[in-house]
């Protein structure tokens, strides 16, 4: 933690370190929540300009990503609002006060960090490839939220993270929605879960261990 104060400092010249490193830990709190800069900056006793800096700070040395809503228009992708996610699952552990797996456990929404570790192995795999996969989250008009969306090729793959070692056949709603929303373009959706085997919940959702793609 230390190197990375030095380092954002020495680069930055940020200023105020005892403020930065507030705002970093209240980002690592907010992993896998849609990005409000206004809560984060009052919350971090910072201007709305200054937090607005600090984490195009963060997003330039890899240690937070901001992901886009998934939108046929590509121009809504700009101007919807996008969820906060760290590249350093660990060091945001760490900031977010979570240091062994009990008080992983004790901690409200702990799923977020699965999420945030599957949304690293999906932008890791993105690298890759020659031509880049798009990777979003949905929300519906309706609210039915997917995790996450790969779109490669002109098809779609909704996937959903479940902090669950059994999954049920309502778990594959919003998968569900999807598919039959976007057709061919996506023939089925992907639930990842914390069990052993792989099932076929519903006609277009498939169950697959964390360990998978983990």
């Amino acid at each position: 933690m230390a190197g990375v104060e030095r380092d954002l400092r020495d680069l930055t010249q940020v200023g105020d370190l005892a403020a930065f490193v507030r705002l970093m830990r209240l980002a690592a709190l907010r992993t896998g929540g849609l990005l409000n800069q206004a809560d984060l900056a009052r919350d971090a006793l910072v201007g709305r300009t200054t937090a607005q800096r600090w984490l195009s700070i963060l997003e330039a040395s890899f240690l937070v990503t901001l992901l886009p809503p998934f939108a046929e228009s590509r121009a809504k992708r700009l101007i919807k609002t996008p969820k906060l996610y760290a590249l350093d699952t660990g060091l945001a552990l760490y900031l977010a006060g979570v240091e062994d797996e009990d008080a992983l456990g004790r901690q409200p929404g702990s799923g977020a960090w699965l999420e945030n570790l599957v949304l690293n192995d999906l932008l890791a795999w993105r690298e890759t490839e020659a031509k880049k996969p798009g990777v979003f989250y949905r929300r519906s008009a309706s609210g039915e939220e997917v995790d996450f969306v790969v779109e490669r090729r002109g098809r779609l793959l909704p996937i959903e993270v479940k902090a669950a070692r059994t999954v049920r056949t309502a778990d594959a709603r919003a998968l569900d929605a999807f598919c039959q929303e976007f057709g061919r373009r996506s023939p089925f959706g992907l639930l990842l879960y914390d069990g052993r085997e792989i099932l076929q919940l519903t006609r277009t959702t498939l169950a697959a261990p964390l360990g998978a793609v983990l």
